[in-house]
């Protein structure tokens, strides 16, 4: 009888460690496939988004000195049509980061229908994480869209082509090189407010536009680092509980870990 029992709790035993082993096998591979899903739709975002055209800036018209009076008659009308070409420009780049924000979205709502099943926790919480610093972006996108159209407008009713403009186009170009949209604003704005010559008007509007970006700057910087910390984390966790799996995908570019 005492065998009998001793190979029935060993037998016990052992379809536990069996399962044991058989569901940590599963919860690291459906993880993966999680992370690999979301890792993928993020991909593709910047993906389509580095093949977009480039969104070419008009010049602004320079006077040369001393200038001929030919010179002086051309600086006449390329000024005269310079607030066109920049009614042009800002609507190709609301559009642009519209269609940005609208992606944005997208990806954000496809990560929501991600299955969790099975999922190890810490990798539910990470997603989270990257949902919130897309939805920060898509904010400033907006908010970006938003001054574009509210100068674009401007323009349109006649108004002359100033510092604004001087600020606007090249944070764009800044923007769509580097995908940090609060980053070339915020820079822009916060680096030309106390410029020698501006007025006190001039000087206020800056801060004003300014502070329409430091709050999404902060609050994109915070969720960034925080991401990037989770990621680093959970590669070092994950690669612990599941060695089975490849989880390559999830080191961040230039990082050792």
């Amino acid at each position: 009888m005492k065998l009998c029992v001793g190979i029935c709790l060993s037998g016990l035993l052992a379809g536990c460690v069996f399962m044991v082993a058989g569901c940590s096998q599963n919860h690291g591979l459906a993880t993966r496939t999680y992370l690999k899903t979301e890792h993928d739709l993020v991909a593709t975002f910047f993906a389509d988004n580095g093949r977009d055209p480039k969104i070419i800036a008009p010049s602004k018209p320079t006077l040369p000195r001393p200038a001929t009076k030919a010179e002086f008659r051309q600086y006449t009308a390329a000024r005269a049509q310079y607030p066109h070409e920049l009614v042009l420009y800002y609507s190709n780049v609301i559009a642009r980061l519209n269609r940005q924000s609208n992606a944005l979205g997208q990806v954000q709502a496809q990560m929501g229908t991600i299955n969790a099943a099975g999922v190890d926790p810490d990798a539910v919480h990470v997603i989270a994480t990257e949902q919130a610093l897309l939805g920060d972006g898509r904010l400033v996108l907006l908010e970006a869209s938003k001054i574009y159209e509210e100068r674009r407008a401007a323009l349109v009713r006649g108004a002359q082509s100033n510092f604004f403009d001087d600020i606007c186009v090249p944070a764009a170009v800044h923007a769509a090189e580097t995908m940090s949209v609060a980053g070339a604003f915020w820079g822009a704005f916060e680096g030309l407010a106390n410029v020698a010559g501006r007025s006190k008007q001039e000087r206020q509007q800056i801060e004003e536009l300014t502070d329409r970006f430091r709050e999404s700057q902060t609050v994109t910087q915070r969720d960034a680092i925080a991401l990037q910390t989770e990621r680093s984390q959970i590669l070092a966790s994950l690669s612990s509980k599941y060695p089975g799996q490849d989880w390559n995908f999830l080191k961040i570019p230039g990082s050792t870990n």
